[in-house]
């Protein structure tokens, strides 16, 4: 600490070691008991006087609240009239969380609280601007009994599930998927382009796997976990060695590899979707998806469409069963929605899997016959 006066006259009882001893005596009128600790007091024949005393907390943390007291002595009188508290990661740049402007001469005994909003720091500094107005032997006086420095607690969202969010702090990046142990996309493009519809249907595909990272800026990653169909949340232990070119990119950030078991799932459209559980409760889905809507939108959602065998034998989109994909399929599925007494076979006809024979299965298989990519007969 620097700023504190130490030539009182009985320095025991004011030294800037007071500040931060875990002390907070009240004052006993004895002047013969030198062992008192009462306050950080600082005093200058100027009551506009800069002063300031800095406490190295020896390590980085992330900052709760600041307490910082009144002294016990004279009845918190000497409490300066204007006064900043400030945190410093290096010790050179400070910034302000809070303070107090033109306190009058008054008695002071509660604490005066500062959040610091859970910012990392390595130290605390105490910035007097103007002494108090008490006045005595011809200077200002101003001082603190005890400062104490509360190391963040983040609350607990109660484990409600959200989805990707920048403005909360979330980072991600979807990297690469395996099939069965084996690279088959590495990159944005072809993630995008695989993700959308993994082919299944020749019941060769037993495993999948999810490769990249994610991160929050304000909380820890405790578990990675996958969903598949809506179902519950599948959590593990699927943190991978993440490298400094990520944890660059933010210290929270953490790589996995989710190895996700399909063999019992058949026919189109499981949705697998990737999950991060934090710290601070919030479970979050990984859906980031940038600028949608935009000319220069970009897909990041950490998801796959896994369409299985058909263990029916059916052909998906092969409404009359002949064999083969053609305009008649489409025909006959119309006729099939228009109530018709047609021939056909539904486990052909649910194109999206969702176990519902509608419009917008006949639409998908319409719009695949004129060419359209359509995910589920990838």
């Amino acid at each position: 600490m620097g700023g504190a006066n130490d030539n009182l006259s009985i320095p025991d009882w004011f030294n800037k070691e007071n500040l931060t001893d875990g002390r907070f005596d009240a004052f006993d009128l004895n002047p013969s008991n030198t062992a008192q600790s009462l306050a950080w007091y600082t005093c200058s024949s100027n009551q506009d006087t800069e002063i300031t005393a800095t406490v190295n907390l020896e390590d980085e943390y992330r900052i709760g609240e600041v307490y910082l007291y009144p002294t016990k002595f004279l009845d918190g009188n000497p409490t300066p009239a204007i006064f900043e508290v400030e945190l410093s990661l290096d010790g050179d740049e400070f910034w302000v969380i809070g303070g107090e402007e033109e306190l009058p001469y008054a008695t002071y005994s509660d604490p005066f609280i500062y959040d610091g909003g859970g910012a990392t720091a390595a130290y605390v500094r105490i910035h007097i601007w103007k002494e108090s107005p008490v006045f005595a032997e011809g200077v200002y006086y101003g001082g603190f009994g005890e400062l104490e420095v509360y190391e963040y607690e983040e609350e607990s969202s109660g484990g409600e599930e959200r989805s990707f969010d920048a403005d909360l702090g979330d980072k991600l990046s979807f990297d690469k998927i395996y099939l069965n142990g084996v690279e088959a996309a590495d990159g944005n493009g072809p993630v995008i382009a695989l993700k959308k519809g993994i082919d299944g249907t020749k019941g060769d595909i037993s495993q999948i796997s999810l490769y990249g990272w994610y991160g929050n800026l304000n909380s820890e990653t405790v578990a990675f976990g996958y969903r598949i169909n809506g179902e519950e949340i599948v959590f593990g232990d699927f943190f991978f060695d993440t490298e400094s070119e990520v944890t660059n990119l933010g210290a929270n950030n953490r790589r996995f590899v989710i190895p996700i078991d399909v063999s019992s799932y058949t026919g189109p459209g499981h949705e697998i979707w990737i999950y991060a559980k934090l710290q601070n409760g919030d479970v979050v889905k990984l859906d980031r998806f940038d600028n949608r809507g935009q000319d220069n939108e970009k897909d990041r959602e950490i998801y796959v469409i896994y369409n299985g065998p058909n263990t029916s034998g059916a052909v998906l989109g092969d409404v009359d069963g002949d064999g083969e994909l053609s305009d008649w399929d489409a025909i006959t599925f119309e006729r099939y929605l228009a109530g018709w007494n047609v021939e056909y076979s539904l486990d052909a006809m649910d194109i999206d899997g969702d176990e519902d024979i509608s419009d917008w299965d006949a639409i998908l298989l319409a719009r695949y016959l004129a060419g359209w990519n359509v995910e589920y007969f990838n």
